[in-house]
């Protein structure tokens, strides 16, 4: 059973149906812990799998379903920014807090292309993550309850702050994709 329907079962009590009726939204207003679950089970199954493959698919359409296209799209769009959160943080961090004071991670060489990527990549991405860095402790500094629209100016200013560094890389990737067609390889990667 897919862990989006899991994540709905588990939210009614007892396994019992949920309600029918009018107003009754999975993802809605009233989702209480039935609106939170089914996103953290779909992220929970995006972590796991990369955010690629056909069960991230699967829980996806689920997703939607329960949830309508639209917020399932910004889940989403959450998770591969997370995704992208933690690979640049992970790599930066083996730079700044391995290599640099003597504990490069494990396998890894000072004569390889290891110490070049980690230090062109903290180089390009460095200022960036230190943006979003201190934008999320700028957001912790706020109360709880904030008002939705300065809730959404703050989004968006993360966004674009992020994607002066995401979009470049992003269309080259877009331009490259057609490429791994063309790979002389039985195991091909998956683009999805």
């Amino acid at each position: 059973m897919p862990l989006v329907h899991r994540a709905a079962r588990r939210a009614r009590p007892h396994g019992r149906p949920g309600r029918q009726g009018a107003g009754h939204q999975l993802g809605g207003e009233r989702g209480g812990s039935e609106g939170s679950e089914l996103p953290v089970a779909f992220a929970r199954t995006f972590a796991e799998h990369d955010g690629r493959g056909v069960v991230v698919a699967r829980e996806f359409e689920g997703l939607k379903a329960a949830m309508g296209p639209k917020k399932a799209a910004s889940v989403m769009a959450l998770c591969w920014f997370l995704h992208w959160g933690s690979i640049t943080g992970n790599t930066i961090g083996a730079l700044t807090k391995g290599r640099l004071v003597g504990r490069p991670k494990c396998g890894s060489k000072w004569l390889s292309l290891d110490p070049l990527f980690e230090l062109a990549f903290t180089a390009y991405y460095g200022v960036c993550f230190a943006l979003v860095t201190l934008t999320t402790l700028l957001l912790k500094a706020f109360p709880a309850g904030v008002p939705k629209p300065v809730n959404s100016v703050l989004g968006v200013v993360l966004l674009c702050v992020s994607s002066v560094w995401i979009v470049p890389l992003g269309l080259l990737g877009a331009v490259a994709t057609p490429l791994l067609r063309i790979l002389p390889s039985k195991d091909k990667p998956s683009v999805y």
